[in-house]
């Protein structure tokens, strides 16, 4: 019963990646406004980095955890995929191999060859255990920064008025310092998806700031000169 259960959940997630690349690619190609959008960022920036997750046989993480590195290994493959396929594709005959069809293809083949092997494999999927439902305060004020930063930014847009966002920086300083401090508030396993929270919330406070690129003592200028000689 144990393998048959298996099997049926692996048989699943296949026929489930099959039915989310379907309903990613009709997006696209007739490009629904906002569904593209979101659908498509969440779905490229979490399916590829679980379907590696399940191909390493990581199976002791929590939910939590394969969240987090759902979304790292999904960044990560991006990034090689979108090099590889740049550096390569021209040997299969592509002239722009950075466009929309090339990758879409590309990636999704990926994916989908992915979800086929560990359904060959009877792996079974589960997607790990909250190992305590016990929610902490401290936990919902972090979720509540990413909020703060977009507020705060459409609010320097509209009235050029940066109190919002001066607001959010002193209340991730405060905190940082009560969960140092009172450790019992905040658990050790909470401290990724702290760092997750102030991290997007200290991105959207300047890259939602302006429709110009912002350095910030980056290179960015640099990478967009080197993206545009590359379009």
């Amino acid at each position: 019963m144990k393998d048959m259960s298996a099997e049926s959940r692996s048989r699943n997630f296949l026929v489930f990646i099959l039915v989310l690349q379907f309903i990613v690619c009709a997006l696209v190609l007739f490009d629904v406004p906002v569904a593209r959008q979101i659908i498509g960022f969440v779905y490229f920036t979490t399916i590829p980095g679980f379907v590696i997750i399940k191909l390493l046989k990581s199976n002791e993480l929590d939910m939590l955890e394969i969240v987090l590195f759902s979304v790292g290994f999904s960044v990560a493959f991006l990034m090689i995929a979108g090099l590889l396929i740049n550096e390569f594709c021209f040997l299969l005959g592509f002239s722009e191999p950075l466009s929309l069809f090339p990758l879409m293809m590309i990636l999704n083949s990926f994916i989908l060859t992915g979800a086929f092997i560990i359904y060959l494999r009877n792996d079974g999927i589960n997607f790990g255990k909250i190992k305590n439902p016990s929610v902490s305060p401290l936990a919902l004020l972090f979720l509540s920064l990413p909020v703060l930063s977009v507020v705060g930014a459409i609010w320097v847009n509209a009235f050029r008025n940066n109190v919002i966002l001066l607001f959010m920086i002193v209340v991730i300083a405060l905190l940082f310092a009560i969960g140092v401090i009172l450790k019992k508030m905040l658990s050790p396993r909470l401290y990724p998806f702290a760092v997750l929270m102030i991290a997007v919330s200290l991105l959207f406070h300047s890259s939602l700031i302006s429709n110009y690129i912002i350095t910030f003592g980056s290179d960015v200028r640099i990478e967009y000169f080197v993206f545009k000689t590359t379009e």
